[in-house]
């Protein structure tokens, strides 16, 4: 998992968002923590929601200047520490920073 962040973390960094491998690298690294979770209904409901589209919008559109170096990186440290309530908080918070950015990109989007 770590290879998988920190490979995922460099693109961020390197601000290099625009290409599919990127994308299909964000999709794995969700998609395996949803499956390491050994909670079905988890990855069932990523799939059914359609969260690979909604990685792409914030994959590619979305600028995130202020993304922390290790930003895939410290989820992975929290499932190592094997402290869920602590892995739930930093997933929770990871989802509503990629929400919150994704709707300053489309207000962004709107303004131009």
């Amino acid at each position: 998992m770590y290879r998988l962040a920190e490979e995922l973390d460099s693109l961020v960094v390197k601000q290099i968002k625009s290409t599919s491998r990127g994308l299909k690298l964000h999709w794995r690294f969700h998609k395996r923590i949803a499956e390491l979770s050994r909670y079905r209904v988890l990855f069932v409901a990523l799939e059914r929601t359609h969260l690979l589209q909604l990685l792409q919008s914030n994959w590619i559109v979305v600028p995130d200047p202020d993304v922390p170096l290790r930003y895939h990186s410290l989820l992975v440290d929290t499932i190592r520490d094997n402290d869920p309530e602590s892995a739930d908080a930093a997933m929770r918070a990871h989802v509503r920073s990629g929400r919150d950015r994704e709707i300053a990109g489309y207000r962004l989007s709107i303004q131009q």
